[in-house]
């Protein structure tokens, strides 16, 4: 899932929280309300759901497979007024499995929050950074982060280099690249990501120690 704005982090756990809350709400078969219409009641809360996330993200990982659930309970045959069957109990299955879809990315999108506003300068490295400098052991993160106005301010903070695991695993399919000298580099840098100290670990990422004021994450 990829946000429309780095900052929605929180915007994107309460809404997920919400969501999952007002599913099963909605769905409840201990309601009489239920009764009224349990597909339609899937029906409305899928219509919000998908005019939330589609303001907060940017792709259709979650769009598609929720429409794709809508439309399946929408085609259902349900006769009032005791709505007993297959057809509910489809509809029961579903809400339990996107209530806990939405209560699981709320948990995640929450740890992702809490790693983010930790104290520091964040810097994203991908691929090609690590191949500029000739040793990103050895580049001086603390001045290349800080050497831009708009960060200036930050100078004293730590410097948080954060590598996205698909880097990762571009840097270890290069250790078969054709150009001799990218392999090597390649093979160099990962030895070096493997070497460093490991300070703690989180359910988001492995910390590393690259200086005083630096950690690779």
């Amino acid at each position: 899932m990829r946000l429309k704005s780095p900052g929605a982090l929180q915007t994107a756990v309460d809404t997920f929280t919400t969501l999952a809350r007002e599913l099963r709400e909605s769905l409840d078969t201990s309601r009489p309300s239920l009764q009224q219409g349990p597909r339609e009641a899937w029906l409305k809360w899928w219509a919000r759901a998908d005019t939330e996330l589609r303001k907060l993200f940017a792709d259709d990982e979650l769009l598609v497979p929720l429409a794709r659930t809508a439309a399946e309970i929408r085609a259902l045959e349900l006769v009032a007024p005791a709505y007993e069957g297959p057809s509910l109990s489809y509809i029961v299955r579903e809400r339990d499995v996107w209530a806990e879809r939405f209560e699981a990315a709320s948990q995640r999108m929450g740890l992702l929050s809490n790693f983010v506003m930790r104290p520091g300068r964040i810097v994203v490295l991908d691929t090609s950074a690590f191949h500029e400098f000739d040793r990103f052991w050895r580049a001086d993160w603390v001045t290349l982060a800080q050497a831009e106005p708009p960060y200036a301010p930050v100078a004293g903070l730590p410097i948080r280099l954060v590598v996205p695991l698909v880097v990762v695993e571009e840097l270890d399919a290069q250790k078969i690249h054709p150009n001799g000298k990218v392999r090597q580099a390649a093979r160099d840098i990962l030895k070096h990501l493997r070497a460093l100290e490991r300070v703690s670990a989180d359910p988001v990422a492995n910390v590393l120690r690259l200086g005083d004021r630096v950690t690779v994450r």
